[in-house]
């Protein structure tokens, strides 16, 4: 209701996924937030950091979804395969376009301020760091959790996901396939032109669609993770957390 009040929000209701953020309430049960906001902000910016800190991520395109990034990908989840062998393709010809994340954009450590006492607790990916040539710090702000457990989980979150490279594949379909909305999870078999197999079954969560109905098609993103890394926390002089990674493979 807050979103789409208007003179909060203002998000129309044919614009609002509502099925995302029900998934997002589910994903973020037994995380409490605790905070008074004593300043005007934007409602919609307040939405956003508080998903942000519950492991989501708002999407502000073409509909206002919370994209539920905890939860893991598998085929099995697949509602749609999308295929080129040969002649024979489920996207629209020329249209696919496959990005990889730049290894010096990967993060290699989160931290984050304590609430009991003064300093930080720190969640780093040490395998991040080797592969990465050097750290890459980020301080998370996490005001609205007041439980330093949970600061921890949040902090755990986000470096794991960032401590990890990202493909993207970006490919138009046809009206056939407009039912593909972000948070799907899709599956891709294609080979090249030399039959090369680039994937087979590989699952990727979609990230964003964008309409272009009057051309008869939408433009779809979506992302794996290349690299998945094993944690293991380790308490440092009762300050800081290291996460000591191992990979584990593609």
């Amino acid at each position: 209701e807050l979103i789409e009040n208007t003179a909060l929000g203002a998000v129309a209701a044919a614009d609002l996924d509502s099925a995302s953020f029900a998934t997002a309430r589910d994903l973020t049960y037994g995380i409490d937030f605790g905070f008074v906001i004593e300043e005007p902000r934007d409602l919609l910016e307040v939405v956003g950091d508080l998903a942000f800190q519950g492991g989501l991520w708002v999407n502000h395109f073409d509909l206002f979804t919370c994209i539920a990034l905890k939860n893991a990908i598998s085929a099995a989840d697949s509602v749609a395969t999308i295929t080129k062998t040969g002649a024979v393709t489920d996207y629209i010809q020329g249209t696919l376009v496959i990005e990889q994340q730049d290894l010096d954009d990967v993060t290699t450590e989160v931290r984050v301020s304590r609430v009991d006492k003064d300093g930080k607790e720190s969640v780093r990916s040490s395998a991040a760091e080797t592969a990465r040539g050097g750290p890459k710090v980020i301080d998370l702000d996490l005001w609205a959790i007041n439980k330093q457990d949970m600061r921890i989980d949040v902090a755990r979150f986000w470096a794991k996901r960032w401590s990890n490279l990202h493909e993207y594949v970006t490919f138009d379909v046809g009206l056939a396939l407009t039912k593909l909305l972000p948070n799907d999870v899709i599956t891709l078999t294609v080979t090249d032109s030399h039959s090369q197999v680039l994937y087979a079954s590989k699952p990727f969560r979609i990230t964003h669609v964008t309409d272009h109905m009057d051309a008869g098609r939408i433009t779809v993103r979506a992302e794996r993770i290349l690299f998945d890394y094993a944690v293991e926390e380790v308490d440092v002089d009762g300050y800081y957390y290291y996460l000591k990674a191992k990979m584990q493979g593609a």
